[in-house]
């Protein structure tokens, strides 16, 4: 099923993931009072609510860590890791591995490659992906 990707490549994408995910998730735990500001008056918004709406920026290590593990992939590779995370998010079945791949292959590299970089629960369909196809 695999060919062009290693199931220990597709395992460390998804360990990488996780991370971004947690370093996302601490960045989350900010109050108000570690950003040295004071409470917003009546009626204004907290600033740190959008802390939570947007992604790291990609010069985060994490970030940059996924990013160029991703970018090291041959093409081909990068279909089967969209395809298995297509299935792991249960836009295809297991058994329409060859229909997943064959979607993958019709976006571009750059859109794969943003689309999994930005998804925050990257690792829980990669790793759900390998379950369902009876990889991991």
């Amino acid at each position: 099923m695999l060919a062009k990707i290693s199931l220990a490549e597709v395992k460390h994408i998804a360990e990488l993931a996780n991370a971004v995910r947690d370093a996302r998730d601490e960045l989350l735990r900010i109050k108000r009072e570690d950003l040295g500001e004071p409470p917003p008056a009546r009626g204004e918004h907290d600033p740190t609510v959008a802390l939570g709406l947007e992604p790291l920026p990609a010069d985060h290590p994490g970030v940059v860590a996924l990013t160029e593990a991703i970018t090291a992939l041959s093409d081909e590779a990068v279909h089967e890791l969209r395809a298995v995370f297509w299935i792991g998010r249960g836009e295809h079945a297991a058994g329409e591995w060859h229909k997943a791949l064959a979607a993958a292959a019709a976006q571009t590299r750059d859109v794969a490659i943003g689309v999994l970089v930005d998804e925050a629960d990257l690792h829980h369909f990669l790793m759900k992906g390998l379950y369902e196809l009876k990889l991991a």
